[in-house]
């Protein structure tokens, strides 16, 4: 009798322990399987937005990277301006672009204008006081007052953009100047490159410094002056024909001599 009970006692608590552990593993089970998850309408608008803007982004990113790629590859295309166009010779010494747009060309035979459509000639005419020196167009520089400074194989001129007429400016002390090269500053200085060196002139009281060994402490040289520059300093470049490369410091108002680099 004692038996029996025990073995009813063994078996009603197997019973209990297996119904525990269904229970445990249905719970687990109901925790591992992932809910189905409402999606509202909202939400689904929500998300079509999103990728519509994706898409927009996408093709924006696509058409900026073809425009690169278009610009990068862009043909060069040229143009031939000669004497059927207007121009008084083919041998263009120097090419000039001014600030209101303008292209000037120094001839041989005269200063051109070009402004995207025809070319107006400006030459020397002998029986009129505003026209050009001489034919023969060095150099062009345009100052902050819109006028352009036109050196020539016969003197120094400037050039009244509004109304056309063109000044001479005498250089004392020298009858025929060869101007080679001009150039306006930052400040509005004029520099004038000559056969016979370098110059300095003032456009408000018209006066020209002749700038060689005696004020220079004895660094520039009397070399013709060929090329001028300015810098991101201020510092003025002069390059001579034979004697070498000088520069002008602004801030000491001095001048370097650069020995020849062989």
């Amino acid at each position: 009798m004692k038996l029996s009970l025990r073995y009813i006692s063994i078996k009603k608590y197997s019973a209990v322990l297996l119904l525990f552990l269904w229970m445990k593993g249905i719970n687990t089970i109901e925790a591992a399987t992932p809910k189905e998850q409402t999606t509202t309408r909202e939400q689904v608008e929500q998300r079509e937005q999103a990728a519509q803007k994706e898409q927009i982004v996408q093709k924006e990113e696509a058409a900026q990277r073809e425009q690169t790629v278009q610009k990068k590859y862009v043909p060069l295309t040229f143009r031939l301006l000669s004497t059927s166009d207007g121009l008084p010779t083919n041998e263009v010494q120097k090419v000039y672009q001014d600030k209101d747009g303008f292209i000037w060309f120094a001839t041989r035979y005269g200063l051109c204008k070009y402004d995207g459509y025809g070319i107006s000639v400006y030459t020397r005419q002998l029986n009129n006081p505003n026209s050009l020196s001489n034919n023969n167009i060095l150099c062009l520089a345009e100052d902050h007052d819109h006028r352009l400074w036109i050196g020539t194989q016969d003197g120094l001129n400037v050039l009244n953009k509004k109304t056309g007429d063109i000044k001479k400016i005498t250089i004392p002390g020298i009858p025929n100047p060869v101007v080679s090269c001009i150039l306006v500053t930052s400040k509005n200085e004029i520099w004038l490159g000559l056969e016979e060196g370098l110059f300095f002139y003032s456009p408000k009281t018209n006066e020209f410094l002749y700038l060689n060994r005696n004020n220079s402490n004895g660094v520039l040289s009397d070399s013709p002056v060929k090329s001028l520059l300015e810098d991101s300093y201020g510092d003025i470049w002069i390059g001579t024909w034979s004697k070498g490369l000088f520069r002008y410091d602004s801030k000491k108002q001095t001048f370097v001599a650069y020995p020849q680099m062989n």
